[in-house]
């Protein structure tokens, strides 16, 4: 149930809940963990940190001279809102099904433009060398 927040700058801001391998672990100095108080859901803040709006304050809070990072006392000043439970829970449940949906969609689309990029390119072959669609589709046209 730990919440692991990156304070490095390319992933600055963004979480995950800590997975569960059944031995202690030991995070990168750029990872804030988060040990959730018990009225606090981790899926629901993960959600809540994995927002815009949160990832663009943590970006725009972020200093360093070499490299952006957050201090981890900035990490914990970033507001988080205070819900009961059950509909932390909900929410969580819910954005997270939602974002589930839209990666699996992104993925989709971006298998059928390699396809479509695939099948341009034979059709351009195609027609340099002369070759019918009959015979790119074994005379199934």
């Amino acid at each position: 149930g730990d919440v692991l927040i990156s304070r490095l700058a390319n992933t600055v801001g963004q979480a995950c809940v800590a997975p569960g391998l059944g031995t202690r672990m030991v995070t990168s100095v750029d990872v804030v963990i988060l040990r959730p108080r018990p009225d606090f859901d981790s899926g629901f803040l993960v959600e809540w940190l994995s927002t815009p709006r949160h990832l663009e304050r943590a970006r725009l809070d972020a200093r360093g001279t070499t490299m952006q990072r957050l201090a981890r006392s900035q990490v914990g000043e970033l507001p988080v809102p205070v819900l009961p439970l059950d509909d932390q829970r909900e929410i969580g449940a819910k954005s997270a099904e939602s974002r589930r949906i839209h990666r699996r969609t992104i993925e989709r689309a971006s298998r059928q433009v390699d396809l479509l990029a695939e099948h341009r390119r034979a059709l351009i072959t195609a027609a340099v060398i002369g070759a019918t669609s009959a015979d790119l589709c074994g005379g199934a046209v």
